[in-house]
């Protein structure tokens, strides 16, 4: 779970509802705990939870226990009028490891620009090929997260679903909201980017690495860890040399924002040799996570 601490108190109790393709669990936070939004809060709460799980997402028919795990978090930072808002919005997403009862993150991201309005009882309808700040914006995340999860499970298997989330971006070209534009410096970390990154064909190598990480490597881990660890320092010596020839893809910083702390558990159980050489490319790759992998080295 995404810590609560970053997010300040929670106002609402987390729910749940019955669901297709996600089972969703939604948390909208008020840090000032205002009376008079309670009641729009809790609706937008409801509203955002109802679009994610009661909506069907993509072509398969998912088991029960193959829905796709998820937690998101809005917390409002300004409340502009009586129905519109700025939020930060943090999404989590899992998926099973095979032979255990471990879930493994394929996102964990933050979104800081989610400007929306929203009143209690309003109608959440979606359509990629229209501009909604508010439902345009979830349904950018719903395709990125079925991206990751398909990838995860078959080679190049999202990208159907990265094409919607590069349509919904390109709808929104001519939308005031931030974050669906191409911008330079601190602010190109956004949505705009992050459907580029996930599209773009130079980029294959990420795709093909998602899968074997996954299929590959985390999957077959019960069954023969050593190679299976052979296999994750193959994929992340693919992302090293697609990182050295494209510095500050945001598509590889998503990869390693999700898997750094796993990453470490992965290779406490290597010799010291190849500890080594894996921390020294992981910090060159992953400067933020930097400190986290010095973890590899405690006993």
């Amino acid at each position: 779970m995404i810590k609560k601490a970053l997010f300040g108190i929670l106002f609402f109790t987390s729910i749940i509802l019955k669901s297709q393709d996600f089972n969703c669990r939604v948390q909208v936070v008020d840090p000032n705990n205002d009376a008079a939004f309670k009641q729009v809060f809790g609706a937008l709460q409801t509203s955002v939870l109802e679009f994610f799980n009661n909506r069907k997402w993509c072509s398969d028919n998912l088991l029960a226990n193959e829905k796709i795990e998820l937690n998101i978090t809005i917390n409002i930072d300004q409340k502009l009028s009586i129905d519109q808002f700025v939020a930060t919005f943090a999404v989590q997403a899992v998926r099973p490891v095979f032979g255990t009862n471990y879930t493994t993150p394929i996102l964990n991201y933050i979104d800081k620009d989610f400007s929306f309005r929203y009143a209690e009882l309003q109608s959440m309808d979606f359509n990629e090929n229209q501009y909604n700040n508010l439902t345009s914006f979830l349904g950018f995340y719903a395709n990125v997260v079925l991206g990751l999860e398909y990838d995860s499970f078959g080679a190049e298997g999202g990208g159907s679903y990265y094409t919607k989330a590069q349509t919904i971006v390109n709808v929104a070209q001519s939308a005031p909201e931030a974050g669906w534009k191409q911008v330079m410096g601190a602010r190109s970390i956004n949505r705009y980017t992050l459907a580029t990154d996930l599209n773009n064909s130079r980029f294959k190598i990420l795709h093909e690495s998602i899968y074997k990480y996954h299929r590959l490597g985390l999957d077959a881990m019960t069954k023969d860890a050593s190679a299976s660890r052979a296999v994750v320092t193959e994929v992340l010596n693919a992302l090293y040399t697609l990182a050295k020839q494209n510095p500050n893809t945001l598509g590889i910083k998503i990869f390693f924002d999700a898997k750094a702390r796993e990453i470490v558990e992965i290779y406490k159980k290597a010799d010291n040799s190849e500890k080594t050489k894996i921390v020294d490319m992981l910090k060159q790759i992953d400067i933020k996570n930097a400190m986290i992998y010095d973890g590899i080295f405690a006993k």
